[in-house]
């Protein structure tokens, strides 16, 4: 830049020494073709005016980040609870509940006497464990929402865009159990052929046994076709929910009765007879010992926990029962084939005949006829669930006692047995999974899903197009408006795939931090790039008008010089 001392009293300083002045319509110039760069007055005010300008864009900075980030924890938590969460926070809630019912019963069967800290802790769960019950009443929050948008966006007659919508989402939904089921057939699959490597006649036939079996069941038609079924006959289900909710006697009017989820509610009994017909055929192909253990244990947990720990009759029986499972578990490993198979089916028939005497001593306890009936109906479920092939081998199974136990094969084939039985146990799981996401979708959770995304967006929206000008919309859009709706977007992704609320906060939260981080080293380059380019602009233009000055000189010499 030129300098100009036109306004300050040391004007007359600026001359160059030793460069004679010419006088030009009574103004002295340089004759010199160089010029001395400095700094204008006005630049020096303009350098303070910037560094307040840029404390106080610092400070609105921090402020919007601030705002940014409770935005951020605000809408996550939110939209964490809007979409999947409710079925998950109701599991959760009632595993609390559990968890106390079974202090509850620990503590009170005990025969000795009680600590004061046993004490406090059984006074506690007393307490807790009603609590914990009437709080699973909140999961249907979600439920009210969903239900009542979805109604009235029918009436307004929404249903195309309501149902390309959930189109859209459903396919998301059944990702995680298409995928599960991909990742099970391929371990199915090496399991057979190492069968098949043996070039054992009966182990070939037994892998195309498991093959067959698979294929009806598990295949990618079969359990496409089981989603689209379950979906087909979900059609009314937003109506059920909301008439549940909104008619006579409805949950506003009896709050007591809802104590769990009642969209999960609806489908509680379509979902089992799915899950038992797929456990069943899981079965059939492989049914190792921890599979029959664990089903055991849980079925014994919920016995346990709705049975009236005062009446000792029934302590005694649960205690025996649990050590029979326990047996069954770590059975002794020296039998083997007819042996091993006669003790197991021994264990089996004595913890159905405990579980017949404990029916009879609870239907005779003094406790309340709830009570009665809820223990009733779990021994019946477990009876029920140990039926005629509840412990009887799988054909994998089988096909691992027809191979050498000391040989490479029979180790490579357990280490595929187990991946194809833990792949086969995850993607019946997820399916169960997405058979709720289904009812969610179907109640209406997506579009009230899509209206909460409005909201941030709009916020995100708004950050960006409240800026003074291209830079500071750059970097309110690197540093707030991207990790806001990034976070959103992958909490949102996370419960439409059936992935638990809490991973999804985490993941939200990670996302939104990773973003900003991200956001701000971006901003922080940007600007020093931008920085750079105004420099180099502004060089360029003080180099244009010095050479515009300089042939101004010329110019005014040669004229000076064509006059003498």
């Amino acid at each position: 830049m030129s300098i100009n001392f036109s306004n300050n009293p040391y004007k007359d300083l600026y001359k160059l020494a030793g460069t004679p002045q010419i006088p030009v319509n009574g103004q002295s110039l340089p004759v010199s073709k160089t010029e001395i760069a400095s700094l204008k007055v006005g630049d020096v005010e303009n350098n303070a005016n910037n560094k307040d300008s840029s404390s106080k864009k610092k400070i609105f900075g921090i402020i919007g980040a601030s705002v940014g980030s409770v935005a951020l924890l605000t809408l996550i938590g939110l939209f964490t609870l809007s979409k999947g969460f409710s079925g998950n926070f109701a599991k959760k809630i009632a595993d609390v509940s559990d968890k106390f019912k079974n202090s509850i019963y620990d503590l009170t069967a005990e025969s000795k006497k009680l600590t004061v800290s046993q004490k406090l802790k059984l006074q506690f769960a007393k307490v807790m464990q009603p609590v914990t019950d009437t709080l699973q009443a909140s999961s249907n929050v979600s439920a009210v929402k969903d239900s009542f948008v979805n109604h009235w966006l029918k009436k307004l007659k929404m249903d195309p865009a309501i149902d390309k919508i959930n189109k859209f989402f459903k396919n998301i939904v059944l990702k995680t159990k298409n995928n599960s089921y991909n990742e099970a057939e391929i371990a199915m699959v090496d399991f057979c052929n190492q069968l098949r490597k043996t070039n054992n006649p009966e182990l070939i036939r037994r892998a195309d046994a498991i093959e067959r079996l698979y294929a009806q069941k598990f295949s990618t038609a079969a359990h496409v076709n089981r989603s689209e079924k379950a979906w087909d006959k979900m059609k009314n289900l937003h109506q059920e929910v909301y008439d549940t909710l909104f008619k006579d006697n409805g949950l506003f009017k009896n709050l007591k009765k809802y104590r769990s989820y009642i969209t999960t509610d609806k489908i509680e009994a379509d979902r089992n007879i799915v899950q038992n017909e797929l456990k069943t055929a899981k079965t059939y192909i492989s049914n190792s010992i921890d599979d029959v253990y664990n089903s055991m244990k849980k079925s014994l947990y919920d016995v346990k926990v709705s049975v009236n720990p005062q009446n000792k009759a029934a302590v005694e029986i649960v205690k025996t029962l649990s050590d029979n499972v326990e047996k069954y578990k770590t059975l002794d490993k020296s039998l083997s084939g007819a042996a091993e198979k006669l003790e197991r089916e021994k264990i089996i028939s004595e913890i159905k005949k405990l579980l017949n005497n404990l029916s009879d001593i609870s239907k005779k306890d003094s406790s309340s006829s709830a009570k009665i009936n809820n223990t009733q109906e779990k021994i019946k479920l477990m009876l029920d669930s140990m039926n005629i092939d509840f412990s009887k081998k799988g054909i994998a199974q089988e096909a691992m006692s027809l191979i050498d136990k000391k040989s490479p094969e029979y180790k490579l084939a357990k280490k595929y047995l187990a991946k194809m039985n833990s792949k086969l146990n995850l993607a019946i799981e997820n399916e169960m999974n997405s058979y709720e996401k289904l009812a969610e979708l179907r109640v209406g959770s997506a579009p009230t899903d899509i209206l909460g995304i409005l909201g941030p967006s709009a916020i995100g929206t708004l950050m960006v197009v409240n800026s003074k000008d291209k830079n500071e919309r750059i970097s309110k859009t690197l540093t707030q408006g991207i990790p806001i709706l990034g976070s959103i977007g992958v909490a949102y992704y996370g419960t439409t795939r059936g992935w638990t609320g809490a991973k999804n906060l985490i993941l939200g939260l990670l996302t939104g931090w990773v973003l900003n981080v991200i956001g701000g080293k971006t901003d922080e380059a940007y600007k020093k790039y931008a920085e750079k380019q105004n420099v180099l602009k502004t060089a360029f233009e003080s180099f244009t008008k010095l050479q515009k000055h300089s042939q101004d000189i010329k110019s005014v010499e040669s004229s000076s010089g064509a006059n003498i």
